[in-house]
């Protein structure tokens, strides 16, 4: 699609009519969300896009394009009207996929009019939202500088997405439990998202993330919010901006206390989706 080569992951469920669009966050391939992808499942058909430069589709710059948050608007805007029509659907965002989607609808009203939920995981909507201090922001806005041009980046993606460098951080963080059969899993599954997405798109967009907002417009579609463990965002700024896009809008907790991680089963994946949305899911 736009040139661009990518997969899509295609769940039917024949006994519900409920369409329900998936968009994972940054620095994800489909296989990192395959267990969430199957828990939305149970509540309508799913459709999860892989989004230009990460998770080893081709970037927008090899089509001499930015990737911006609008080119990501554009590019999924493109993928619903196709994939969907006139149809009605359920959108469900993961962090960086929740602003894509909430600035889709506000740059295409004629989407918005035909969604009956946007379910937020974990997503934000304002630079404010994040909690760095001006040092490390500088710090951020440096690498992501850096990351962002071309050579540079091909010099850094060699360092930083080494794989004895990834398999030694995240061994590192596993600690004891590093050399199991699981964790051993985990960790090249770790390693092989991290390396099958574009580090110069990785930079510009973190450099964007640093000034940008999508409380510009309001969007007229019921939302829900679920907070997750994020260590980086201020819950009540996430709020406050959410409140100012998306006048019906209900803020709710994830039932697991720790944030989404690679190869969660069905069952697992389950329990980042709180009773009461499951129960708005079934009501649609």
């Amino acid at each position: 699609m736009n040139q661009l080569e990518g997969r899509m992951v295609r769940l039917d469920n024949q006994k519900v009519a409920t369409e329900i669009l998936f968009v994972g966050g940054l620095s994800a391939n489909l296989e990192y969300w395959w267990g969430l992808i199957r828990a939305l499942g149970d509540f309508g058909s799913v459709s999860a896009p892989d989004l230009p430069g990460i998770g080893g589709m081709t970037s927008f710059y090899k089509i001499k394009r930015r990737p911006t948050i609008d080119s990501y608007a554009d590019y999924l805007a493109t993928f619903t009207k196709l994939r969907y029509g006139k149809r009605r659907i359920v959108i469900v965002g993961v962090g960086f996929g929740f602003v894509i989607a909430t600035r889709m609808l506000a740059k295409y009203p004629e989407i918005a009019h035909r969604v009956n939920l946007i379910v937020s995981l974990g997503g934000y909507a304002d630079a404010e939202d994040f909690k760095l201090g001006s040092k490390i922001l500088k710090v951020h806005q440096l690498l992501s500088y850096l990351t962002s041009k071309k050579i540079p980046s091909l010099v850094l993606r060699k360092i930083l997405y080494n794989d004895s460098l990834l398999r030694w951080q995240y061994g590192r963080r596993l600690g004891r439990n590093a050399k199991s059969d699981a964790a051993n899993a985990l960790i090249i599954g770790e390693v092989r998202r991290w390396q099958s997405s574009d580090l110069r798109t990785f930079g510009a967009i973190v450099g964007q993330l640093a000034t940008f907002t999508n409380c510009n417009s309001v969007v007229d579609v019921k939302a829900w919010h679920v907070f997750l463990n994020e260590k980086t965002l201020i819950r009540n700024r996430v709020e406050q901006h959410l409140r100012v896009i998306f006048p019906d809008l209900t803020i709710a907790n994830s039932s697991r206390k720790n944030s989404y991680v690679l190869n969660q089963n069905k069952r697992s994946a389950s329990y980042f989706l709180p009773n009461e949305l499951k129960q708005v899911l079934r009501s649609i």
